[in-house]
């Protein structure tokens, strides 16, 4: 299966779209839980288990050889990742900005509309995740002190992240800055702030030997 990419990539869309879109519907797109500072979005309970599982599944075994072929993600170099990790989200961007118009005008249903989106939705997470793993495997070939630390972080800053990228979107919600410079604030903190815990959380042989 993943000596072809595009059969590779259907299948991973169907198992995602599967778990993400029925709940969406279901419980509409921005339902939160409301429990404090572990607070996430209803319909994505699913699609984070599903990666979780995905992640899982390829670290526990030789991943490279099977995920890998001539040093390409899926025989694809990472300049094609790349460029449809970028269409894929500006497709979700052009329908979002275009599309309740004609939700509005009557000519699309609003569910079928939230379909639609939730399409383009996974394809954007399927095709952006798919990107990092080519770059930084094609692309990051020394090691490097800095880079072998966060890969030995990696997982527990997976963990514990959504904490801080969660609350810090909440805290700059209502302040006037450039769309980009609060990205790069929430990104960069919440990075550093999980690596550091993580970090100084692995020296602990217990914690150590779960995260």
């Amino acid at each position: 299966l993943t000596r072809n990419s595009a059969r590779f990539f259907i299948v991973i869309f169907i198992f995602v779209a599967l778990a993400f879109i029925p709940i969406s519907l279901l419980v509409g797109q921005y339902k939160w839980t409301g429990f404090g500072p572990f607070d996430f979005q209803v319909n994505r309970f699913l699609l984070y288990f599903v990666f979780f599982i995905f992640g899982t599944c390829i670290g526990s075994g030789d991943w490279e050889n099977y995920f890998f072929i001539n040093n390409k993600f899926l025989n694809k170099p990472w300049q094609f990742w790349l460029i449809l990790c970028l269409f894929s989200y500006l497709l979700v961007e052009l329908f979002t900005y275009n599309v309740w118009d004609t939700v509005r005008a009557g000519k699309l249903g609003v569910n079928l509309a939230w379909t639609f989106f939730d399409l383009l939705f996974v394809a954007s997470c399927i095709s952006s995740s798919f990107t990092f793993l080519a770059i930084f495997k094609q692309n990051i070939n020394k090691h490097y002190h800095l880079w072998t630390n966060l890969s030995a972080n990696a997982f527990g800053i997976y963990l514990i992240h959504y904490i801080f990228i969660t609350w810090l979107q909440f805290a700059l919600l209502n302040i006037s800055l450039p769309v980009f410079i609060k990205f790069l604030i929430v990104f960069l903190v919440t990075l550093l702030v999980s690596w550091t815990i993580v970090n100084f959380a692995r020296k602990f042989k217990i914690l150590n030997q779960i995260i």
